[in-house]
């Protein structure tokens, strides 16, 4: 029986990735379509305001689906060898998606052989992680404005329901949404082998427990290069440790309430030096800064003393350094920091909390 079974299985993968490859080329076709429908006004005779509502409706679709097909289409001539990569099913249609929409994204900084290698060697789920690095690389305000757009479109609703319970859904930015799981995964790890409930269940004692008293402060996890938070032109985005990555931006944001923790990566990237957490100057380093920049330092200072700022950590070639100014801002209640290097001033990067 377990052989027939086998044996069964044995026949049934083949049989559904030749099917998926026809329903990729499919796709592939309807895409194109698609897209050559949306640059004409046909929709508006049907009395749809969009072409992506109108194939919704009519394809039986939902929006999403529909965009993205209509987003593959109009892309097919930047993706020539991509598109061959799909008809011989080297790639999925789930490949063109992602690589459609990094185009949008990214404009005319895109191009395909940047991110060919990538697609072929990773799943679609894995190609997206990537492309939101290439998006910030070669689109950084692109990639805060997006940030900043979800942020508009945070809410929180909680209803009654007729039985007397409550419902909660709700729609968070990622750096926050990243605040409110760190903060509820440690309190819904199981408790033992007798520990029944599903993680759904979990996740919602979590959320109580922390509600009413018993949570915990949120760690935010960030990894980051110390170009990225620089904000240098060309940087990759900084890596959240459950959602995606997020903004050079966002990553200030985060930098001004924080500890440092420097990690040494050699050629093939693996951790060789791990250097302690600090957030603030030790004593004795904050006299040598006092010393050395006075009451505050950098081009624009005010001459009134905020405080030594966190301690940011320079990544040589072959070293890595802790670098540290005792600058401080004019405006109140934001800390401004920024990296000395070969004893030029670079432009101050402002973090407001």
């Amino acid at each position: 029986m377990q052989e027939t079974a086998r044996q069964r299985v044995e026949e049934l993968g083949p049989r559904l990735i030749a099917l998926r490859l026809e329903i990729d080329l499919l796709e592939l076709e309807f895409a194109g379509l698609a897209a050559q429908f949306a640059s004409t006004k046909e929709f508006e005779q049907d009395g749809s305001n969009t072409p992506t509502d109108w194939i919704r409706i009519n394809c039986h679709m939902t929006g999403p689906a529909a965009a993205n097909s209509i987003a593959v289409g109009d892309n097919l001539g930047r993706l020539e060898k991509s598109t061959v990569g799909a008809m011989g099913g080297e790639l999925g249609y789930a490949h063109m998606v992602v690589l459609a929409r990094t185009a949008d994204a990214t404009g005319d900084a895109f191009s395909e052989r940047d991110l060919l290698e990538k697609a072929l060697e990773n799943s679609p789920g894995k190609l997206h992680f990537l492309c939101r690095h290439y998006r910030h690389a070669r689109n950084p305000k692109a990639h805060s404005d997006e940030e900043a757009d979800l942020c508009e479109q945070r809410f929180l609703k909680i209803g009654t329901c007729p039985n007397g319970g409550m419902s909660v859904s709700g729609f968070l930015d990622p750096v926050n949404g990243e605040a409110v799981r760190s903060a509820l995964e440690p309190l819904a790890r199981k408790e033992g082998a007798d520990d029944e409930r599903d993680r759904g269940q979990r996740m919602a004692d979590a959320m109580v427990e922390a509600v009413t008293g018993g949570g915990i402060k949120a760690n935010i996890q960030v990894t980051a290069t110390v170009e990225t938070l620089a904000r240098l032109a060309g940087s990759s985005a900084a890596d959240l440790q459950y959602g995606l990555p997020i903004s050079s931006e966002a990553l200030g944001q985060l930098a001004c309430d924080c500890s440092i923790t420097r990690v040494l990566l050699d050629s093939e990237s693996q951790v060789i030096d791990l250097g302690r957490a600090k957030r603030l100057p030790s004593a004795p380093m904050r006299r040598a800064l006092e010393a050395r920049d006075g009451d505050a330092a950098g081009p624009n200072a005010t001459g009134r003393r905020s405080g030594a700022p966190p301690i940011t950590w320079f990544r040589g070639p072959k070293t890595v350094r802790p670098i540290s100014t005792n600058s401080c801002s004019s405006v109140t209640g934001i800390t401004s920091w920024s990296m000395r290097a070969a004893g030029d001033w670079s432009a101050p990067k402002t973090a407001s909390c």
